[in-house]
């Protein structure tokens, strides 16, 4: 990967882990206000239908923490959400700094204390020839 797309996907990635934390949580509608307004800001046209995805996927958390299945969901819907903030920043990378402006100052300021990480750290790694595991939050691997 060129060092932009590592840099689109740990924003992509840190945006999407964030935004499914917060739908779990009491924050959740600040968080679906501040996503759904950067949306509208940046596509307009989206705005509406982002607004229902996130009420889907809250619902999505809800159920599987009933069910508890909720780490494999938040593993998986924050997949999903992480493909689209890349598509959003890779459509316009000055979309960037609008993200990461709406990560540092309202979504992660919105997650438990625990859960915050320092804004704005980028981790860089080149890979020739392996892979390379990132994560939010806990990584299992099972053989």
């Amino acid at each position: 990967m060129e060092p932009d797309q590592v840099t689109t996907a740990v924003l992509a990635g840190q945006a999407a882990t964030t935004v499914v934390t917060l739908l779990a949580t009491d924050a959740w509608e600040g968080a679906r206000a501040a996503v759904a307004g950067a949306w509208r800001r940046l596509r307009p046209e989206r705005a509406e239908s982002i607004e229902q995805e996130l009420d889907d996927t809250r619902e999505d958390v809800l159920r599987a923490r009933a069910d508890g299945t909720e780490d494999a969901t938040l593993t998986a819907l924050a997949g999903d959400w992480e493909r689209r903030f890349r598509r959003l920043i890779g459509d316009n990378p000055a979309l960037a700094a609008e993200i990461r402006r709406v990560l540092d100052e309202e979504l992660t300021p919105a997650l438990p204390p625990e859960q915050r990480t320092a804004g704005g750290t980028v981790f860089h790694a080149t890979v020739t020839d392996g892979n390379v595991y990132q994560a939010g939050r806990d990584q299992n691997f099972h053989g």
